[in-house]
């Protein structure tokens, strides 16, 4: 039986992004939709973008700045204009917005996958963004496929059972999964690119008995009016001046 999973990470309040990769993800019939956290933080639009994903994920982990704003973890270890964006996103949430957030596990497992926002070792913080972290973490969990994000960098690591291979993916670009071997994918940042590409970024992830492929995407959406409606929102306007480069 195949399959077909839309990725979603790292939406970050950016509601025209998540809204233009919906639109773009509708095209290509997927079975279901999976939301890899941090829908809110940095951006103007978080009730808006959790009710979007409330509507549209058929799975969805809770991430640090979603865990920040609902005041369960120290916001303190945050950097200066992400704590002051959590700060904000925390007066502007409906009741409704963090009951939904709330309901999202730090990990969810379903049939062959793993889900969670920073690594199995540590879904909140730990970022997986070379070969030794990849290793620490199939170490960690014997799942056949772990999906993640937190890093907002499109990238893939493989387990042969001897050694770790990485790839970080570039623009559009599709990579086959091997049935004997293990993954850790990451499809990027839907509201805060940071590869050096501004455009959003998804995943599709095709799964059959062969093994499958994870495509990876890059859509266009109005930035300015993203960079707009965050100074708008009072919230700190580098925030928006930053996805200009996606950096």
């Amino acid at each position: 039986m195949t399959m077909k999973w839309a990725l979603l990470s790292d939406i970050h309040s950016n509601l025209t992004a998540l809204q233009r990769v919906l639109s773009e993800i509708e095209q290509y019939r997927v079975d279901g939709i999976v939301c890899l956290g941090d829908i809110v933080g940095y951006g103007a639009h978080p009730d808006e973008c959790v009710a979007e994903v409330q509507r549209c994920a058929t799975l969805c982990v809770r991430g640090n700045h979603d865990a920040g704003a609902l005041g369960e973890i120290n916001i303190d270890y945050f950097s200066g204009r992400a704590r002051q964006a959590i700060i904000w996103t925390q007066d502007k949430l409906s009741p409704a917005s963090r009951a939904y957030l709330a309901e999202c596990p730090l990990r969810e497992t379903h049939e062959n996958l793993l889900l969670v926002h920073g690594s199995p070792r540590d879904p909140i913080w730990e970022y997986i963004l070379d070969r030794q972290t990849a290793y620490i973490n199939f170490q960690e969990s014997e799942a056949q496929l772990c999906l993640f994000g937190h890093s907002h960098i499109p990238s893939l690591f493989s387990w042969s059972g001897s050694e770790v291979g990485g790839l970080r993916a570039v623009g559009d670009q599709t990579q086959r999964l091997e049935a004997g071997e293990r993954y850790l994918i990451n499809p990027g940042s839907v509201g805060q690119p940071r590869d050096g590409d501004p455009r959003a970024s998804f995943g599709l992830l095709t799964l059959d008995e062969n093994g499958g492929q994870i495509e990876w995407h890059r859509v266009t959406y109005d930035i300015e009016r993203t960079r707009q409606e965050i100074r708008q929102a009072g919230l700190p306007s580098e925030l928006g001046d930053r996805l200009l480069s996606g950096v």
